[in-house]
C-alpha cells in the first residue's frame, strides 16, 4: 500500500498560458511635494488605469518628508520620471506582482488550489492562521512587514484577460527593503522579476503519507518506531500511520502543517519541492513590462 503525491511534481499546478510580472504599487515619501503636471507626468507611464494618489502631510517618522506618493503600476519608464524630477526621496513600500493566465476556470482554480495547499513564506509567524477558501489570501495580518497575498476573484490587471491568479509580495518599511536589496528608487530599474520569485515562490508537498503519520504518532506516543503500525481486524487490516497522515493532509496545507506542528516533530522530513519554474516570469522579462 503505497500513499505519495499521485502528481508528478511539476505538474501540480497547471502550467499557465501566461505570466506577466510587474509592480502593483511603490510608496514613496518626498520633501518637495510635487506640483499636478508632474504627478501627471508620471502617472503618463503606468499601467491600466494610471492611479497615483498624493497625501500632502508631514511622515509620522520625520516631519521633513511633506508628501506621500502611491503609486499603482508604474513602469520603469515611471520610475525613471519620477527620478528625472531630481526630489529626495524614501522609498518604504514596495509590491511586485504575478499574473498568471490561464485558458479556463477550471484550470485558474485547480492553479488556486495548489497554491493554498502548498505556497510556504519562510520565518512567518505562527499565530496567523489564513483563510483556505478562495477569498483574499494573506500571510499574515494586513500590517505585516513582509504579506505574500493572492487572489484569483478578479481579471488581469494589465490586459483584463478573465482566468488570473494574481500573487504580490508587499513589503513595508525601507529596512525591510533593504534586506530584499533594494535601496533606492534607482534600484528598480535594474530590478530582476526572476531572481526575485525563485527566491520567494517556494512550493512543498508532503512526499510520504505513511511517514508523515508516523511521526506525529511517535511525537504523540512517546514511541521511536520505525515500523508500519498495522491493526488487524479479522481478514481486514489498516495502515495506522498511512490513514493519520491522509488525515493530516487533507485538514492541513503545507503552511498549517509547519505552523502546528514543525516545533513538536520533523515535519520538514516529509516534505519535498515543488517544482514552480513553470510559474516564473521568462528571462526575456526580467525588466517586467516596460
Amino acid at each position: 500500500m503505497s500513499y505519495s503525491l499521485t502528481a508528478p511534481r511539476s505538474l501540480v499546478t497547471p502550467h499557465p498560458s501566461a505570466v506577466y510580472p510587474f509592480f502593483d504599487k511603490i510608496g514613496v515619501w518626498v520633501q518637495e511635494p510635487l506640483d499636478l503636471d508632474e504627478r501627471n507626468a508620471v502617472r503618463r507611464h503606468c499601467l491600466l488605469k494610471r492611479k497615483l494618489y498624493s497625501d500632502l502631510r508631514p511622515a509620522g517618522f520625520d516631519p521633513r518628508w511633506r508628501q506621500r506618493l502611491e503609486i499603482y503600476q508604474p513602469t520603469p519608464k515611471a520610475v525613471q520620471t519620477l527620478l528625472s524630477l531630481r526630489r529626495r526621496h524614501y522609498f518604504n513600500y514596495f509590491e511586485p506582482a504575478l499574473d498568471w493566465i490561464y485558458d479556463d476556470s477550471w484550470d485558474r482554480d485547480q492553479a488556486r488550489a495548489a497554491l493554498n495547499h502548498y505556497f510556504v513564506k519562510r520565518y512567518r509567524r505562527r499565530d496567523y492562521d489564513p483563510p483556505r477558501d478562495y477569498g483574499t489570501y494573506y500571510s499574515g495580518p494586513r500590517k505585516t512587514a513582509t504579506n505574500p497575498v493572492i487572489y484569483s476573484d478578479r481579471v488581469c490587471k494589465l490586459t483584463g484577460e478573465l482566468f488570473c491568479v494574481h500573487m504580490d509580495w508587499r513589503m513595508r518599511g525601507k529596512a525591510n527593503l533593504e534586506n530584499a536589496g533594494i535601496h533606492s528608487l534607482e534600484d528598480l530599474l535594474q530590478f530582476d522579476h526572476r531572481a526575485f520569485w525563485q527566491a520567494r515562490l517556494l512550493l512543498l508537498a508532503v512526499d510520504d503519507l505513511r511517514r508523515l503519520g508516523r511521526i506525529h504518532n511517535n511525537h504523540f506516543c512517546g514511541t521511536r518506531r520505525r515500523r508500519d503500525w498495522i491493526e488487524f481486524y479479522g481478514s481486514l487490516y489498516w495502515d495506522m500511520d498511512a490513514w493519520l497522515g491522509r488525515i493530516l493532509h487533507t485538514l492541513f496545507d503545507t503552511q498549517q502543517l509547519l505552523d502546528r506542528f514543525g516545533t513538536k516533530f520533523a515535519v520538514r522530513k516529509c516534505l519535498v519541492a515543488v517544482d514552480a519554474s513553470h510559474l516564473l516570469p521568462a528571462q526575456s522579462d526580467r525588466l517586467g513590462l516596460l
